[in-house]
């Protein structure tokens, strides 16, 4: 027997709350009633979601709708598991949970497992094998460590591979870095550098290549014949931002957003947020991040209009939303939902976009105009159906459809769930030029490397309570927060702080490639002369 976990986690829900969304497959199969309750139970604990039991589906998050999926196939005991994009709405420590528990599958109970996967980098840890698919066709079949060499291949297709690999491929091009097999995990790319470096024979190897040396030549080449360089350009790990809060309030006087003391109880008894407190400014990205069922959904509701909250106030531009109709907030506030299809009703992608134009009042040639501006920029076909692209097409259409009326405030929910690289860096670039134009957005993310390179500021949620609002360095250095919230961070920051416990300092907070290159090579200079004094 084979079992599914589709992309589209509601379509694939049947029951009302989780126990039925289990209990119904194991029926249809005929499984003995008395063998039922242990199986579900089984399937619970395995996938982490005991306390859910009773939980109503729609009052769950989107990563937690997930694991129900997930544990109602695990329970049905199948030979053959298929699993489309599982991990895309998951916390980063799901993540890791769920194929864990996939890899003692097919280790302990010889379950066949394919995933179809983006997050490469995750997929190394776990997977032994990776195929490769481009335009309908097999591009390649190998064992994962194998066919991560491929390096100009995955970037022609546009796969992202790992960070931590483009980095010791970096340093191998600068003579830093010994010329061994490019590592994937953060342990096995410190190890190499630092064993690298205080070897002898680094040691009275050529250290300065500086000058022969230029990424732009790496990273900057096209793609293939007709895709240009977006699946190559890192180009934004070089603008980390560490502003503050403080920071920005000084340059802009008066928050276009602010939630004071907001808590929100749902009808079911469940509390979402719990006094939560924060402003936001124009021209800031806020990433909101944490667990599955943290509340990050819960405040994006709160602040469109589509929830009220209970206590607290939430104020747009000064004005108080409780006085405020949704239709009057959607004045200012554009929302990406998580579900692209829920917010798709046009028989084209032209009509989809040019509705939200002509909602705020635009005559129809002017609203055709500033459409096609957009679907121009993502590259995408007007005439097209929304409901015949695939899922990460169909969230472009709905993002265009959502950021074509250049909102006040742009709530984005997983914008990048489920999408291949090239897709997730055309969304961002919009998302960017937008924000660097005075809007203000806040992102629901789990992607945290996505959240290095874009976010202003970070904004830790847990349990429906704000636990940290500040830098990616506020957050990432600590590992108590990240504890607390489910997180991982990026694979550079997690290098940087593995180079620094072997005593490499000048990496210290360093997390983006080039900035830890010139560091490595500082410290490689700096053993070579204590060495050359010592003989």
């Amino acid at each position: 027997m084979i079992g599914s976990v589709i992309q589209d986690i509601d379509a694939q829900m049947v029951a009302a709350n989780v126990e039925d969304e289990i209990l119904f497959g194991l029926e249809n199969f005929g499984v003995d009633h008395s063998e039922i309750p242990s199986r579900i139970d089984e399937a619970l604990q395995i996938v982490g979601i005991s306390d859910l039991r009773n939980r109503d589906l729609d009052t769950l998050s989107g990563g937690q709708k997930q694991k129900v999926a997930i544990a109602a196939i695990l329970a049905l005991k199948p030979k053959v598991m298929v699993l489309d994009e599982p991990t895309c709405a998951l916390d980063p420590v799901s993540s890791k949970m769920i194929f864990s528990i996939l890899k003692d599958l097919n280790k302990n109970f010889g379950i066949t497992v394919i995933v179809i996967e983006q997050k490469v980098a995750l997929l190394s840890e776990y997977c032994k094998r990776l195929v490769v698919l481009s335009n309908g066709t097999l591009s390649l079949d190998l064992p994962l460590p194998q066919a991560l060499k491929n390096m100009d291949l995955l970037y022609s297709i546009g796969i992202n591979y790992p960070r931590t690999t483009h980095l010791v491929n970096d340093l191998q091009r600068e003579n830093i870095c010994s010329k061994s097999d490019l590592p994937v995990s953060v342990e096995d790319t410190v190890n190499t550098i630092v064993n690298t470096i205080n070897s002898e024979k680094s040691l009275t190897s050529h250290v300065d290549s500086h000058s022969e040396f230029d990424s732009s030549e790496f990273d900057n080449r096209e793609c293939d014949s007709n895709k240009s360089v977006l699946a190559c350009d890192f180009s934004h790990e070089s603008q980390v931002s560490t502003q503050s809060s403080a920071q920005n309030k000084s340059k802009n006087d008066s928050p276009c957003l602010s939630l004071k003391k907001v808590s929100f109880l749902y009808q079911s008894g469940v509390s979402a947020l719990k006094n939560v407190s924060f402003e936001a400014y124009a021209g800031e990205l806020v990433t909101l991040v944490g667990r599955n069922g943290a509340g990050k959904t819960t405040i994006t509701k709160i602040i469109n209009g589509l929830l009220k909250p209970t206590e607290g106030n939430v104020t747009i531009d000064g004005v108080d939303t409780k006085s405020l109709r949704i239709s009057q907030i959607a004045k200012y506030v554009s929302t990406l939902f998580q579900n692209p299809d829920r917010q798709l009703c046009k028989e084209t992608v032209l009509e989809e976009v040019t509705l939200s134009c002509t909602l705020i009042g635009q005559n129809e040639d002017e609203a055709k105009a500033h459409a096609m501006e957009i679907i121009d920029e993502l590259e995408l076909d007007p005439e097209a159906s929304p409901f015949m692209l695939s899922r990460g097409q169909r969230q472009m259409v709905a993002l265009a459809a959502t950021v074509v009326t250049n909102p006040k405030i742009l709530l984005l929910d997983e914008p990048t769930c489920g999408l291949d690289y090239k897709e997730c860096m055309r969304i961002m670039q919009v998302v960017e030029r937008l924000r660097k134009n005075g809007c203000c957005v806040i992102m629901v993310c789990h992607d945290m490397e996505v959240v290095l390179d874009y976010a202003t500021r970070l904004i830790t949620i847990n349990d429906g309570r704000l636990i940290i609002d500040g830098s990616a360095y506020d957050v990432f250095e600590k590992p108590e927060v990240c504890s607390a919230a489910a997180l991982y961070p990026p694979l550079l920051c997690s290098v940087s702080q593995g180079l620094v416990a072997h005593g490499f300092n000048k990496c210290n907070g360093l997390y983006v490639r080039e900035e830890l290159v010139e560091a490595l090579r500082g410290e490689k200079i700096t053993k070579q002369t204590v060495h050359n004094q010592q003989n």
